[in-house]
């Protein structure tokens, strides 16, 4: 396995003979070897203007070969064969999930994320070319859609747990699920069936010692009317 990439110029490994391009020809090379890698620093030929400096860093290559546009070998190898990142970072950038943070592995995981998204739209893509069926979606509403799949799953195990109401109605229109209380038959049940033991209401303070024979439909804590509210299944 080998490895030909390009270096940034304010690495401190690099030494500075290799960086200066003030008193160097515009298509001038050099080279620098250790005894697995090759390092090249060339002076651009493009701009008339300014001299860029491109440095690329190889374990392929050990001569100081000049292609036939005066170019050195490691550089246009690597022009050869760049096409494929670049295009891959171009896509993750445009359309990308990641979000400013200081955490390390949630940077990796960020990466990750949009990694597969860009791989999973190719996928779907080439089958829908080969069905020739349907219509291709653009890769922002597939990924809309891969990543409401990936939250539904989270965000309806989350409706069983005690939760305001605002955010219940919120997760039920995102994910487009049912709400809790249409799904299990609660709506329509009377306060005056409960014939449950007296318990103190948990919301209550404790040295109101009240007591209730009421509980909450999803999490069967006891509540007293004050703070159990009837509505039905659609406005949960």
């Amino acid at each position: 396995m080998t490895l030909v990439g390009t270096v940034r110029a304010n690495k401190k490994e690099i030494p500075k003979e290799m960086k200066e391009k003030g008193t160097r020809k515009r298509g001038s090379s050099a080279f620098l070897y250790t005894k697995e890698m090759t390092l090249v620093s060339y002076v651009s030929d493009t701009s008339k203007t300014t001299k860029k400096l491109v440095l690329l860093l190889s374990s392929q290559h050990s001569q100081p070969n000049i292609g036939t546009k005066g170019k050195p070998e490691i550089i246009d190898f690597y022009n050869s064969t760049k096409g494929g990142v670049d295009t891959f970072d171009q896509m993750c950038s445009l359309s990308s999930c990641s979000r400013k943070t200081r955490r390390w592995p949630l940077c990796i995981f960020y990466g990750m994320l949009n990694a597969a998204n860009v791989n999973s739209y190719i996928i779907y893509k080439e089958n829908i070319e080969r069905g020739g069926n349907r219509k291709i979606m653009s890769r922002k509403k597939f990924m809309l859609q891969v990543g409401k799949a990936l939250i539904t799953p989270w965000a309806t195990s989350r409706l069983l747990l005690p939760l305001p109401r605002s955010l219940q109605s919120l997760i039920t229109t995102v994910c487009n699920v049912p709400s809790p209380g249409s799904a299990a038959g609660s709506p329509g049940t009377s306060f005056s069936d409960s014939s449950g033991a007296l318990v103190r209401c948990c919301e209550c303070p404790v040295k109101s010692d009240r007591k209730t024979r009421h509980r909450c439909n999803k999490c069967v804590r006891p509540m007293c009317p004050r703070h159990l509210y009837p509505v039905c299944g659609d406005c949960i």
